[in-house]
């Protein structure tokens, strides 16, 4: 019903008009651009030589979505960025770097978990693994602010007698708390001796063999 116009050759195979619309029911080969003012279904599958654009879109109203769940799907948030979301909500970003990042939209490393105030996790191009820290320059770097340990590690459930690094740096074995640099709470042995340069308090007693 309405216009339709042709560059310069159109050469038609299976091509049917009917009230409904317009079917092809053989192989198309588009060349050129093709527009559609309003929505587009396919029900098989289309092959494209040359590229699909569309809008860029958000995480509310991606541009690639579903026909019963427009709020999913792929937007793009910036210049060579590329977005995930779901249910209108950003979920995963990739930056022009080629920085991921999960649960935020501008990951300052190769690979982020959360915010960076909410005790991200990060991998950097180098390999260095930072929890609670978005540059960390060793192989593992733990960065622990809030009151609470930075590192603990239990071999039973609901273990009473952990290995602790608290907030303080202080280390813990056997025990849910420290007050020392090193606490043993239980039995300890030195294999190649033990040298105190200050005070040695001895509880109870002392077996030296």
């Amino acid at each position: 019903t309405g216009n339709l116009g042709v560059g310069s050759s159109l050469t038609v195979t299976g091509l049917t008009f009917s009230s409904g619309g317009l079917r092809v029911n053989g192989f198309s080969d588009l060349t050129g651009n093709v527009g559609v003012g309003g929505s587009l279904t396919a029900n098989s599958l289309s092959t494209f030589f040359s590229s699909i654009l569309g809008a860029d879109g958000s995480s509310t109203t991606p541009a690639y979505s579903f026909n019963l769940d427009t709020d999913t799907g792929i937007f793009r948030p910036g210049t060579d960025a590329l977005g995930f979301s779901t249910g209108g909500s950003s979920r995963l970003t990739i930056t022009a770097a080629g920085n991921v990042g999960i649960g935020l939209t501008n990951p300052s490393q190769l690979f982020q978990i959360n915010a960076s105030t909410s005790n991200p996790l990060v991998f950097t191009s180098g390999g260095n693994l930072g929890i609670g820290f978005t540059s960390p320059t060793a192989l593992t770097h733990i960065v622990q602010t809030a009151a609470a340990d930075a590192f603990r590690v239990d071999d039973v459930a609901n273990d009473t007698t952990p290995f602790v690094i608290n907030l303080d740096g202080n280390v813990g074995i056997g025990a849910t708390s420290t007050a020392y640099n090193l606490d043993v709470w239980g039995t300890g042995r030195f294999s190649s001796g033990l040298t105190v340069a200050g005070n040695l308090g001895i509880g109870t007693s002392l077996t030296v063999d």
